[in-house]
């Protein structure tokens, strides 16, 4: 009985301390030390794992906050708790911080991309996400998103038959306007271009720095449970 009451106890807050993340992500709070300050309540060792492995998770999410989340967040927890005091936990300790830092930072990015695509034309695909998630601070599910999608780009769609009509139009009657906005339309295409293009090298870069991390993490695990009085030392 006390065990479960224990679970659900922690299920409870790691569920309120991904929450908190959350909505310091979509509220566009830069700093993240304030955060890991507040979800750590100040304290070292576990607590600061906890607020690492919070804000890596809530980073990561691209849908709404499920239980499952939570589970993968606590299984991460136990992991690292079960070599608390153990001569490696520092090393640990510093990996999750390197995780949780490398997906801020990539976060960060994403929401200030969406921020300005939201200035620029709040009709946009992005610009409509992101009023979305800075509106519920949190992701918005796949199924809406995709509606979203639909949806904007039958706006898009308006958007470039209008512009084509106002092209043919200032083609007729004012030819240097014309050439103006041609060369407008094309370098925004371009741009449209190189910043898909360099989103893409980014999410490659740290799904590569990721992999490299966790393998890290988990040669630390299987070094520090194949020393002979590993077991005892997690025991006491």
């Amino acid at each position: 009985m006390f065990a479960l009451v224990k679970k659900q106890l922690l299920v409870r807050r790691m569920r309120q301390l991904i929450s908190l993340a959350l909505e310091a992500i979509y509220s566009e709070r830069s700093d993240m030390s304030i955060l890991v300050g507040s979800l750590s309540g100040g304290k070292d060792g576990i607590d600061l794992v906890r607020a690492y492995i919070s804000i890596r998770v809530a980073t990561r999410l691209t849908e709404p906050l499920t239980d499952a989340d939570v589970e993968d967040a606590i299984e991460q927890l136990h992991t690292a708790e079960s070599h608390l005091g153990t001569l490696d936990f520092d090393s640990i300790l510093d990996l999750h911080k390197e995780l949780a830092e490398l997906h801020w930072l990539r976060k960060q990015a994403a929401v200030l991309k969406g921020k300005l695509a939201h200035k620029n034309d709040e009709d946009s695909y992005e610009g409509t996400i992101y009023a979305l998630q800075r509106d519920r601070k949190q992701p918005v599910a796949v199924e809406e998103r995709a509606k979203a999608k639909e949806l904007c780009g039958k706006m898009a769609d308006l958007n470039r038959q209008i512009e084509e009509h106002e092209l043919k139009a200032l083609k007729e009657s004012d030819g240097e306007a014309y050439q103006r906005m041609k060369e407008e339309l094309e370098i925004r295409a371009l741009q449209d271009e190189v910043d898909a293009h360099e989103d893409t090298e980014a999410d490659n870069e740290v799904g590569e720095i990721t992999v490299r991390l966790e393998q890290k993490l988990k040669r630390v695990f299987l070094k520090e449970s194949s020393r002979p009085d590993a077991t005892e030392a997690s025991s006491e």
